[in-house]
């Protein structure tokens, strides 16, 4: 016999499958309530009270909170704590407020800089004094505030980054345009970011998609060599990306009109 002894945490009864998730966390909370390995069955009645609290239900509430503060409106976020009290117990209140407030300090520190962090908790005074209602309007009023003021600063801080990213892709663009490999791919991996996102962002801060604002770049570079170097046709491509001449002077043809050879001309005539 090996001699090895085992601890086992015991769940609640459910009966249907979809209680699998549930089942799973009251079994491993159960078995935190002794050593590993004293050889003890351990069962989550006999640990915990089956009370009003609902964990699956406070997640929920975290997830949508959690939306609205992103992508949500201030009405829809009022609507939803008022709602949260009309459907809760006073047992589960304490809960839900503890759960809002750690949900919103966590969504801004996530997206937001560390001064915006303390002015929210500077300026909404529910973190020390939450223990100090004594009606629920009162703290139904603060945690509501809170939530606007905190998506007031998610909604800036997304702005700012979205302008940064936008930014800092053009600039590469702007130093790297002779790069033939360049594109919006290999930035958006540069950049953290996934393609479809940077390109939305592009298109919605610059009113121009990636390679729009990587053509006009290029063709601008090339017209100023042509004009002001005396450099070959087959040079100025390469130093605009292009590897080949001839698309190169069909690209220049289709964005100014005319031929590189052509535009050189005329400027020299003048």
């Amino acid at each position: 016999m090996l001699l090895q002894t085992c601890t086992i945490g015991i769940s609640r009864e459910f009966s249907e499958l979809s209680g699998c998730s549930a089942a799973y966390f009251q079994a491993v909370t159960a078995r935190r309530y002794t050593k590993d390995g004293a050889g003890e069955v351990r069962f989550i009645n006999d640990q915990e009270r089956d009370g009003e609290i609902e964990i699956d239900h406070v997640e929920k509430t975290v997830l949508k909170l959690e939306q609205l503060l992103k992508v949500g409106d201030n009405g829809a976020l009022c609507d939803f704590i008022n709602g949260l009290f009309e459907n809760s117990t006073p047992e589960n209140a304490d809960l839900l407020v503890m759960q809002i407030l750690a949900t919103v300090y966590r969504v801004v520190s996530n997206v937001a800089e560390k001064n915006d962090v303390v002015t929210l908790l500077s300026s909404n005074q529910i973190f020390s004094r939450m223990t100090t209602y004594n009606s629920e309007a009162g703290v139904k009023g603060e945690l509501i505030s809170l939530c606007e003021n905190a998506k007031s600063i998610i909604s800036s801080s997304q702005r700012r980054d979205s302008e940064v990213l936008c930014d800092r892709a053009v600039q590469i663009i702007n130093e790297r345009f002779s790069d033939e490999e360049l594109s919006l791919n290999g930035v958006s991996r540069e950049l953290a970011v996934s393609p479809n996102y940077l390109s939305a962002l592009i298109k919605k801060n610059k009113k121009k998609n990636f390679v729009t604002l990587l053509t006009e770049k290029r063709m601008s570079a090339a017209y100023d060599m042509l004009v002001c170097t005396g450099m070959k046709v087959l040079e100025i491509a390469e130093k605009c990306g292009y590897s080949d001449q001839h698309y190169f002077s069909y690209c220049f043809k289709k964005y100014y009109g005319d031929s590189p050879g052509k535009i050189r001309a005329l400027r020299q005539g003048e």
